[in-house]
Order: C-alpha cells, then structure tokens, then sequence
C-alpha cells in the first residue's frame, strides 16, 4: 500500500506549505492561482500519472473531485491572506484537506487483500513481536505531522521483519525497504522544512540534516546489498535499521519539542 501512503504524505507536506503561508511562518510568496491547478502538485501528478491504474474504481473520480476541490480551497484561503483577510476560509481549508485524505484511504482500502489465514508461519519464519520499533506517545514532538509521520515510518520499519528468515533479495522485502526509504525521503523534507521555520540555529539544522543523509545511506546500502545477492536475513537488517531510526528521534526528533513549545 506504499502508493497510497506516499501521496497521503505529498498532500499533507503541501496542505503544510499553505498553512506555514497563512500563519506567516513561510515567507515564500505562493500565487493562488498557480496554485489552483490540482494537476501541477506531486498528488495531482500521481492521480493522472501511476494512480491513473485505478481510474476505474469510482473512489478515483471521488479522489480527482476532491482533489480539485482542496485546490480552489487552498487558492481561496491565499487570496484572502494576500487581500489581509486571514482566517475567513480557514475551516473550508481544512475540511478540504480532510476531505483528500479520505477520499485516498477510501480508494486504498478497496485494494486491500484478505488476510492471510492463521497457522501458516513456521516457529522460524514467526516474527518477534517484542522486537518490533512500536510507536510509542512518549516520542510525540508536539508537530501534528511530524508524529504521524514517524509512527507511520516505524509502522513499515516493522514490516521489514514480516518474515524474519528470508532473504534481503526477496521481492517482500526489496519492496518494504524500498517504502521505507521514500517514506523517510518524504518525511526528512518536512522536517528540514519545519526546523528552518522554527529559526534554528544554521549548525543545529545542518547536523540534523547531515543524520538524516546518514540514515538514508544506510538504507541505500541494504538496497545495494540486496542488488548483490549479499547473505543477509530480513530480521538481521530490520534490527539494525530499528535501531538507528529510534536513536535518531530521540537524539534529534524529540529536543525539537523544546522549540515547538517556546517558538521564536
């Protein structure tokens, strides 16, 4: 279901943009009617791109409706914070946003397969749950995103263990590794984003910056591996991959909330 949780994270990063606009935390001048146009956007260009595969199903055209819909919203709510208006399109704003990610976990679920049936795992093949990376509120920043978006990622961190025994080469596992890596893309661009809007510091937001390229070597090394038909397991690379990803929120992630709660 990597499609569908991609274009849920390109429209809340761009729903985001339009926001950090209104609330004068982005200072880039956006034009309405530029942005008006539902097909220029990284959701709109999956909709009538790849996503065109599901035009069929008529939770696609509810999708493309909504789509538009959100656009002019978004348009409307520019145009008044640019006329100084601010806050008189904000509730409409929103609900349009809402709107897009339920129309895309509508279309999502209708491709959703039947559960695989009980008892089919072997002892060895049956993964640990106690070593799987767990959301856990203690780790909320206070960034409404941001939290959604590392339970997310930790959610298809888990899935890299589905099968413990098998190989990094397998199809399941080539496909995890390559949705966790475009899902911690998507979510280091919200967060260099949100950091530089905060004002920190150049040398904090850099070291920051410079983990996260560390974390993503890491996964461009699994994928390497793999390439190569190197011996690994899928529990050996999940473990270490587990690791990093929460030791980095904590040492990176979670300070952040320090700022969040006395912005400058």
């Amino acid at each position: 279901m990597i499609d569908f949780d991609i274009a849920r994270a390109w429209h809340k990063i761009f729903a985001l943009h339009i926001e950090f606009v209104i609330d004068g935390i982005e200072k880039t001048s956006l034009d309405p009617r530029v942005v008006r146009d539902d097909a220029a956007c990284n959701l709109g260009k999956w909709i009538f791109g790849s996503g065109a595969r599901y035009a069929r199903r008529p939770e696609y055209a509810d999708l493309v409706e909504s789509h538009i819909r959100f656009h002019y919203a978004a348009s409307a709510i520019l145009e008044e914070h640019l006329a100084g208006r601010a806050g008189n399109q904000s509730s409409s704003f929103r609900a349009a946003s809402d709107a897009v990610l339920a129309s895309i976990d509508a279309l999502a679920s209708t491709m959703i397969k039947a559960p695989r049936p009980a008892g089919r795992e072997t002892a060895a093949g049956r993964k640990n749950d106690e070593d799987q990376p767990a959301w856990q509120e203690s780790m909320r920043i206070g960034m409404k995103l941001i939290d959604e978006q590392h339970e997310e990622l930790l959610s298809w961190i888990g899935k890299l263990n589905d099968a413990p025994t098998a190989a990094i080469t397998s199809k399941s596992f080539v496909d995890s590794i390559s949705a966790v890596k475009k899902l911690e893309t998507l979510h280091f661009e919200t967060e260099e984003i949100f950091m530089q809007r905060l004002g920190l510091p150049h040398e904090q937001v850099q070291e920051h910056v410079n983990a996260h390229g560390e974390l993503l070597k890491e996964l461009v090394q699994v994928e390497l591996d793999a390439g190569n038909g190197i011996r690994k397991t899928a529990a050996e690379v999940h473990r270490g991959i587990k690791d990093h990803v929460l030791s980095h929120i904590a040492r990176h992630d979670m300070p952040l909330s320090r700022h969040i709660a006395n912005p400058h």
